[in-house]
């Protein structure tokens, strides 16, 4: 069930008496926003709209248009501000002609914004221009003004339930009473059992001792963030406050309620200077791809949170044009904030978590991904302090002469302490942390397996359902027919013959795609040793293939006694969920789309029920969210778990893909990237490509000495050189997909052939000394000739003359590796190239 999105709607685009008397003749919203200056150089003032003007909602065409505009974006409920005062209605026609259009076909609720209006734009916020009075029997005649809406069809309702919000419920003068007054009268005019949300604005953060049924977050209001104002230079004197928008978006983030029904909400962005001026709050970095991680993290928590019915996030706004806070499409990014909005809403997201910073910051964008395992909490003493101070804020705002000495005594405290910005972490987990000593990286081949008592089971639901120990085949091995492989020695090379050898092995088979499901076991988050309940590791049915680099931080939980392994202590921290372990300690690109990915997709459907968690650790790349992205993963499918070890109540592990002879993925599993839709691309992709080995971006342990000779000599041919590691994972996708000729070194960065169509022609420079490196049998030789004849793809090596040479691991100085240099024969690989180029058609 997709999440509900209700956008906050703002109806004053109109003149009316009142607001003429106040502002001056004809004063709408519009006044204010035209009028706006940039406070800074770079600052985007004043937002003017595009495609639906500067409307005037007296117009009924206007809100059909704005309709048609949200329900195409995913919008799917407007929630209209609702001014009463004590009887006296103001900014009423937008919403009463809303009510008598029965062709307005979008379903939509109210919220009552029950507060003063000061001069408070001018800064004479004392100065009343219309109070709200709480007369005798208020709480009657308000329900009675809302009740024709909350009976109409399309009202909004959840669970059956019309929803009234109520901007600020703590200025009630009792909040109990009038919600109980609400609901007993709703009940007898027929209207029946009603949902009542409190907004959490001006310090609140209370809905349930007023009687409320849930609250909704109302940002940028109760916000803890840092002022940002000392890293911006402003045109004059500025006396409101800059934030970062990453920090908003992790602030809210990092709450937690799973225990509480709050509904979250998300701001395309917010800047009032339009109505304020110089005491303006303004987040910088408010773009649409920021918008769009905020957005994709609340709707995640959502589903986590909620029960299908109340998954409901919140928008501020659709219109709020002089706060700077709008979906409608402005001049400076026309429809990206709804194109946004849509494709978080379709699950079409592929953003990776990294929020960007704000263009006064110098170091890199904050990395927000949440999951409901690891829920950010805030308890510095400095966050707490500004809890009390929105508490007391709130209490005062109908005192303003006893706020301004509190404002005074605060502001005096904050210049004297000036307290540092707030530091937020995740829950401690246990981590012993210890020092690794220096190792090279042996395989391990661990035999992790299912008690002598384990059954095999037959499908998915029985797996997970099993009260024992259980084994899944999930794929069946089969045999697959290689094409010929065409092998070109450069100069200085040795080992072709050797090449020709393996490649002359026709048919081969994969081993069958199993998990293995243990019960309330211990397993390290790189899936490294799977212990049972009793303390040991259990053997012999399922053989996980995993990289082990021996550093006590990832083994130091396990003893080896007379062979085996046991666990040095039974106290670990409990994880109450059914986790897939997916990842070993290589994050190499090809490892993770070959190895992990698979499995996750093969569990697609209990990971998106919420049946099943997928455990990352937190040292994993952030592309590996951005791929998963790809096929609809939010956060909320994973739990981001640190290098440790921890009791699950089920974890499942794969045999990670391999066969006995060569690294070489179950061909059925990989059928499913066949299935992935195409996909949107923001480049235009060339049809004849080099893959460029970048050594000071991603590590490799292979690298081509003259690789500038090599590109220019391509150059010269028509290839364009592409890093793929810097490009968003779709436009990977779409780079693959549409080459013609690849040509690259051999390793994790042909991986992406798998999007490849048939008859590509892909040209690997394979270094001499790889050749036989890793055993006699062709693990690292013949993965790639073996997925080609998967994808019928044209395949053939130019071996190039190479050394091997020692080298740090980066950031494990402690730790040492052996890498290959190369050097292209440009000559040979030029002649063989055009060749190709003769029978390809570009």
């Amino acid at each position: 069930m997709k999440p509900i999105y209700i956008a906050f709607y703002l109806p004053q685009f109109y003149p009316f008496p009142e607001n003429d008397s106040w502002w001056g003749k004809g004063f709408t919203e519009w006044t204010n926003v035209t009028k706006a200056k940039p406070l800074f150089d770079g600052h985007y003032q004043p937002h003017l709209p595009t495609d639906l003007g500067f409307y005037d909602l007296r117009v009924r065409e206007t809100q059909h248009e704005q309709i048609a505009l949200a329900q195409q974006y995913g919008v799917d409920a407007f929630c209209f501000h609702y001014y009463w005062f004590g009887g006296r209605r103001l900014l009423d026609k937008p919403v009463d002609a809303y009510l008598a259009d029965r062709s307005a076909r979008m379903p939509f609720c109210l919220s009552w914004a029950n507060e003063n209006w000061t001069r408070r734009w001018d800064g004479a916020e004392q100065q009343m221009l219309i109070s709200q009075d709480y007369g005798p029997d208020y709480e009657i005649s308000f329900i009675e003004s809302v009740a024709p809406f909350l009976r109409d069809d399309r009202y909004l309702r959840v669970d059956g339930r019309p929803i009234l919000l109520v901007y600020r419920p703590q200025q009630l003068p009792n909040p109990a009473r009038a919600v109980e007054k609400w609901r007993e009268h709703c009940r007898k005019i027929g209207i029946g059992e009603i949902h009542l949300v409190a907004a959490l604005t001006h310090g609140n953060l209370d809905y349930e001792s007023f009687g409320f049924d849930g609250g909704v977050e109302f940002p940028p209001h109760n916000m803890v963030v840092e002022n940002i104002n000392r890293e911006v230079t402003t045109f004059g004197s500025f006396r409101g406050m800059f934030v970062d928008y990453a920090d908003v978006a992790g602030n809210y983030l990092g709450r937690d309620y799973r225990d509480k029904k709050i509904y979250r909400t998300v701001v395309p962005s917010w800047d009032n200077t339009a109505r304020i001026g110089d005491r303006a709050v303004a987040m910088l970095a408010a773009t649409p791809d920021n918008y769009e991680r905020w957005l994709r993290a609340a709707t995640s928590l959502t589903m986590v949170e909620r029960a299908p019915k109340e998954r409901l996030v919140f928008i501020n706004a659709w219109n709020e044009w002089a706060e700077g806070c709008h979906l409608e499409p402005d001049r400076k990014f026309g429809r990206a904030f709804l194109d946004a909005t849509l494709r978080v809403k379709e699950s079409k997201s592929v953003l990776d978590d990294v929020f960007d910073p704000h263009p006064f910051r110098t170091h890199a964008g904050t990395s927000l991904a949440v999951s409901s395992g690891t829920i950010w909490k805030a308890d510095s003493p400095v966050q707490r302090f500004a809890a009390t101070k929105l508490k007391i804020q709130g209490m005062l705002a109908n005192a303003p002469a006893a706020y301004r000495v509190v404002r005074c005594g605060f502001r005096a405290a904050r210049a004297a302490a000036r307290p540092i910005r707030s530091l937020w972490r995740r829950s401690p987990f246990l981590n012993r942390g210890s020092s690794a000593p220096a190792a090279t990286f042996p395989l391990v081949l661990q035999s992790v397996a299912l008690a002598r008592s384990a059954r095999q089971v037959k499908t998915r639901a029985e797996l997970l359902a099993s009260k024992n120990d259980a084994i899944l085949t999930a794929y069946p091995g089969r045999a697959v027919v290689s094409k010929s492989v065409k092998v070109t020695a450069g100069r200085g090379a040795t080992k072709l013959g050797r090449l020709k050898e393996l490649f002359a092995e026709k048919t081969f088979n994969a081993v069958p795609f199993q998990f293995g499901r243990f019960l309330n076991c211990v397993a390290h988050s790189r899936a490294i040793g799977v212990i049972t309940q009793g303390g040991a590791i259990v053997e012999e049915s399922i053989i996980v293939y995993r990289y082990v680099y021996q550093n006590l931080d990832l083994l130091d939980y396990l003893d080896e006694e007379d062979g085996s392994y046991i666990l040095l202590s039974n106290e670990f921290q409990f994880i109450n969920e059914d986790v897939l372990l997916p990842l070993h300690s290589s994050f190499a690109f090809g490892h993770v789309l070959f190895d992990a990915i698979p499995q996750i997709l093969f569990w697609e459907n209990e990971i998106k029920e919420n049946r099943l968690k997928v455990v990352l650790p937190n040292d994993a790349p952030l592309w590996v969210r951005g791929i998963l992205a790809t096929w609809g993963f939010l956060p909320h499918h994973f739990l981001i778990l640190p290098h440790t070890p921890f009791r699950f109540r089920s974890a499942m592990v794969c045999n990670s893909l391999t066969t006995g002879t060569t690294y070489y993925p179950n061909p059925d599993s990989l059928a499913q990237y066949a299935l992935q839709p195409a996909l949107p691309t923001t480049s235009a992709t060339p049809p004849l490509i080099y893959l460029a080995r970048d050594g000071a971006n991603t590590y490799s342990n292979r690298f081509i000495d003259n690789e500038p000779e090599v590109v220019s000599a391509l150059e010269a041919l028509g290839f364009t050189a592409v890093d793929p590691s810097k490009l968003p994972y779709v436009d990977q996708i779409a780079l693959f997909r549409n080459a013609k000729v690849i040509v690259g070194a051999h390793g994790s960065a042909f991986a992406n052939i798998i999007w490849c169509q048939p008859g590509t022609k892909l040209v690997d420079l394979t270094p001499d000394d790889w050749v036989g490196y890793w055993n006699e049998l062709g693990i690292t030789e013949m993965w790639l000739s073996r997925t080609c004849a998967l994808f019928s793809l044209d395949y053939e090596v130019v071996v190039c003359r190479s050394q091997m040479v020692e080298s740090p691991f980066p950031g494990q100085p402690h730790l040492t590796q052996r890498h290959v240099t190369s050097q292209v024969d440009t000559d040979t690989l030029v002649r063989r190239l055009r060749a190709l180029l003769k029978v390809v058609e570009l």
